[in-house]
C-alpha cells in the first residue's frame, strides 16, 4: 500500500514533558498500523504508561493474525492488563493512557480505540466519519441529561470512561470499542489521528477545512499551530495518513513544535515586550555592600577609641605614682 504520513507534535505548556505518544509501522503481513496514546494520571506517570502501551500494542499486533478488528481488540485487551499489571498494582497512582488505533489493509481502515484520542476519515475536504469520544459527559449528552453547550461549561470536560490502564490489576478490563464496519479508501482519502489536545480546542468543521487540501504535512503544522494559539493547555499529536492506493510503501515526515510556553502567536496578536532591566549596579554600589562597609568602619573607630582611651588611663595613673 502506499500511505503518504505527517505527525505534528507540541507538549503543552503547562507540562514538564509530553504524555502523548504515537505508533506508525508497517507490520509483518504488510499492513500498516497508525495510533495515538496519550498518558494520563498516576502522580504524573502518563508518560510511563502511553510509552509502555505504544510498546505492548505494537508487540502484540506484530505477533497476531487474523480478523483485524479482533487483532485490535486483543492488543487493546492485552496492554490494558499489562500495564495494570505492571504500573497500577501498588502505590504511586493508577497511570493509563488513552488509545486510538487505525489498521490499513489494503484500501480497508479497521478502527479501534478506548478513551478521548480520536480518528477521523476525511474525503474531498469533508468529514466522512470519525469515532466518539468515551468521556462522562460525551454519554450523558447520548443520554439526553446534558446539552453540549451544558458540556462546554462543565468542570468534568476531561473525565474519561475508558482506558488502557488507570485501575487496579483485579479490576474490570477495558472494553474497547469497535468499528462495525472498516473506511473504505479511495485515493486521495485522509485519515487523521490526533489527542485531545487538539480535539478540546479545534472543530470538526476547521479540521475539514484545514486538511482538505493542503499537503500533509503543511496541514500537521496548521492544526497543531492552531491547538497552541487557542492555549496549547495539552500535549497536541497529529497524524495525517493519506491514502495514495496501492503501493509499495508507508513513508512519513515528523514536524515537532517547540514546547507551548516558547510558542508565539502572530506578531499583531504579541503582547508589546517588557521594559528592559535596568542595569545591575556594581558591587561597590550596591547598598548591602554600603552598609557592611559603614558597620566595619564604626567598629574600628570604636576599637581605637576604645584603645585612646586605656592608654590615656595607663598613663595618668602612671603619672600619679611618679608624683612625690
Amino acid at each position: 500500500m502506499s500511505l503518504h504520513v505527517a505527525i505534528g507534535h507540541a507538549p503543552g505548556v503547562a507540562h514538564l514533558h509530553s504524555e502523548d505518544r504515537w505508533l506508525l509501522n508497517t507490520l509483518p503481513d504488510g499492513s500498516a498500523l497508525l495510533g495515538v496514546c496519550d498518558g494520563m494520571g498516576g502522580m504524573g506517570r502518563g508518560a510511563e504508561a502511553s510509552a509502555l502501551a505504544v510498546a505492548l500494542l505494537e508487540e502484540h499486533l506484530r505477533e497476531s493474525e487474523g480478523f483485524a478488528p479482533h487483532r485490535l481488540r486483543d492488543a487493546i485487551l492485552f496492554a490494558d492488563q499489562q500495564v495494570r499489571a505492571r504500573l497500577c498494582a501498588q502505590g504511586n497512582g493508577l497511570p493509563g493512557s488513552t488509545a486510538a488505533l487505525v489498521l490499513v489493509s489494503g484500501p480497508l481502515a479497521h478502527v479501534a480505540w478506548a478513551g478521548d484520542s480520536r480518528a477521523y476519515w476525511l474525503r474531498g475536504g469533508a468529514l466522512r466519519e470519525r469515532t466518539a469520544d468515551h468521556k462522562l459527559l460525551e454519554a450523558l449528552i447520548q443520554m439526553g441529561t446534558l446539552t453540549r453547550e451544558e458540556a462546554e461549561r462543565s468542570s468534568n470536560a476531561h473525565v474519561i470512561t475508558r482506558a488502557i490502564g488507570g485501575r487496579r490489576p483485579g479490576e474490570e478490563p477495558v472494553d474497547p470499542e469497535l468499528l462495525d464496519h472498516p473506511w473504505a479508501l479511495a485515493p486521495g482519502d485522509r485519515l487523521l489521528l490526533c489527542s485531545d489536545g487538539l480535539a478540546d480546542l479545534v472543530s470538526d468543521e476547521e479540521v475539514s477545512s484545514l486538511t482538505a487540501s493542503a499537503p500533509v504535512e503543511e496541514a500537521c503544522q496548521a492544526l497543531v499551530r492552531l491547538a497552541l494559539e487557542r492555549g496549547g493547555h495539552d500535549d497536541t499529536t497529529v497524524v495525517i495518513a493519506e491514502w495514495e492506493g496501492e503501493g509499495p510503501a508507508l513513508f512519513h515526515t515528523e514536524h515537532p513544535f517547540p514546547p507551548a510556553d516558547q510558542w508565539s502567536a502572530p506578531p499583531q496578536d504579541e503582547a508589546p515586550p517588557p521594559p528592559p532591566a535596568a542595569p545591575t549596579a556594581p558591587w561597590s554600589a550596591r547598598p548591602e555592600v554600603l552598609l557592611m562597609l559603614a558597620g566595619a568602619l564604626v567598629l574600628l573607630l570604636a576599637i581605637g577609641l576604645g584603645g585612646w582611651l586605656v592608654l590615656q588611663a595607663v598613663q595618668d595613673a602612671q603619672q600619679t605614682e611618679a608624683a612625690p
